[in-house]
């Protein structure tokens, strides 16, 4: 009986007392070798897999454990029980072994899974994630998906599992954004939270927020049902979600604009070899005198090119605005949020006046300028030049390899430590660029 009040003193701590439970389960009824509240309709991990354990239980008579040791993920699911509409609902899991577990339900459809939790507990752990259904089905069931589970430590046990109506917590995007893991992952992923913060961006089926102007300030918001303005302080309360890597909220429940038209944040200014977790999402800036900066290309349907103040590369995305030709002008500032996309941080401007340029603007012109031999192998001669021309050797993608000024009609680099591929010489002479594709082999 110990042991049976110490864990309802800590369920207690983690089920407030206004909570309303929507589906509980203790795991002590079992029948032909199943619990008989779990194995519903779309649990597809085999029955042999899941095994009543009688010793070591705290909530009740009995505990699962969740034998699957292969990297593709089983279901353990309930039987159906009633939900509403777009009414988030906290899912509480006391477990412990070792393992990966996430959440999701199925409400005639699959909704989207949670991220992962990585169990690795000797001792009974509370586990909170949140999920929301689509529709008002009365056969919803919770899906427990696990997979990777390790012998050694008695694989995944489950003793109990609550699912109740979410109450969201009030958290800063501080709270949501920072973390010290190298994942990136947010410590709140999966939980149901309010926050607040001026709108900094707004497109792609959603918006920038920050509440401040320093590292781990902003957040992105997927949200197709609400479009803000510009300057909007809003207060919303949704899902804490992981896409591919970016920390989002997800789908918000509640939305309201406090005010309009407040001061944004100051751009936080770094430099392009810098982008950091802690910048994601954050209003940023980058400057350069100027910036060396790539012809744009594609990547997965996007138009970036790269941009460079000496420190490293940043990619520059068109979430928002696509800025043409960025080759053809000296670019000496950028500003927009730093997104991540595609295992990327890229900063995306969200319109011309983001993209800050000289005082003038360089007109692309031919020019007799020669390059030999090319294709190249140990040095490349470039012929053709006038006193005072800036040169400079690109690579694909816009890296800065070498800059130099010209004093006579020939200058000879050096080229055998580059790797074989296609490079760019960029020459501004005035107000003009004369751009040379160059053929290393």
């Amino acid at each position: 009986m110990k042991t049976l009040y110490l864990f309802f003193v800590l369920a207690l701590a983690g089920i407030s007392a206004n909570a309303q439970t929507v589906w509980s389960s203790d795991m002590s009824s079992w029948a032909s070798g199943v619990p008989t509240d779990w194995m519903g309709t779309t649990t597809n991990i085999d029955s042999n897999n899941v095994v009543e354990v009688t010793t070591g239980a705290s909530a009740g008579t009995s505990a699962a454990q969740l034998i699957n040791v292969s990297n593709s993920h089983k279901r353990f699911t309930t039987k159906g029980f009633q939900v509403t509409a777009n009414v988030p609902l906290e899912v509480k899991i006391w477990a412990k072994g070792k393992g990966d577990l996430r959440t999701n339900i199925w409400d005639a459809a699959y909704e989207s899974y949670n991220t992962y939790l990585n169990i690795d507990d000797t001792v009974w752990t509370m586990y909170t994630q949140t999920v929301t259904p689509d529709s008002s089905f009365a056969m919803t069931e919770l899906i427990l998906s696990v997979r990777g589970t390790d012998s050694t430590m008695g694989h995944i046990m489950i003793d109990s599992v609550w699912v109740g109506n979410a109450t969201a917590a009030n958290k800063t995007i501080y709270e949501i954004q920072y973390t010290t893991l190298s994942t990136g992952i947010s410590p709140l992923e999966g939980q149901l939270v309010s926050t607040k913060g001026i709108v900094t961006a707004v497109g792609g089926n959603g918006y920038f927020i920050q509440d401040g102007d320093s590292a781990w300030s902003g957040l992105w918001v997927f949200d197709p049902n609400n479009t803000p303005t510009l300057g909007d302080s809003v207060e919303l309360t949704g899902t804490v979600k992981e896409w591919f890597g970016l920390t989002e909220l997800d789908a918000p429940t509640s939305y309201s604009v406090l005010s309009s038209g407040n001061t944004l944040p100051n751009p936080v200014m770094i430099s392009t070899g810098a982008t950091e977790e802690k910048y994601e999402s954050v209003y940023v800036g980058v400057m350069g005198s100027p910036l060396s900066a790539s012809d744009t290309f594609d990547v997965s349907g996007m138009t970036v090119f790269n941009v460079n103040d000496g420190s490293g590369m940043l990619s520059v995305q068109d979430l928002f605005y696509q800025y043409p030709n960025p080759t053809s002008t000296i670019i000496n500032e950028i500003y927009g949020p730093l997104n991540f996309s595609w295992d990327t941080f890229r900063i995306a401007p969200r319109g011309a006046s983001d993209v800050i340029l000289t005082l003038e603007e360089l007109t692309r012109v031919d020019a007799t300028i020669g390059l030999q031999p090319n294709p190249a192998v140990s040095n490349v001669q470039i012929t053709g030049l006038e006193a005072d021309d800036e040169l400079t050797l690109l690579s694909m993608d816009g890296k800065l390899i070498h800059t130099q000024v010209a004093f006579a009609g020939l200058i000879d680099i050096q080229v055998s430590d580059l790797n074989r591929g296609v490079y760019f010489i960029n020459i501004r002479r005035g107000t003009q660029l004369i751009s040379k594709k160059l053929v290393l082999r």
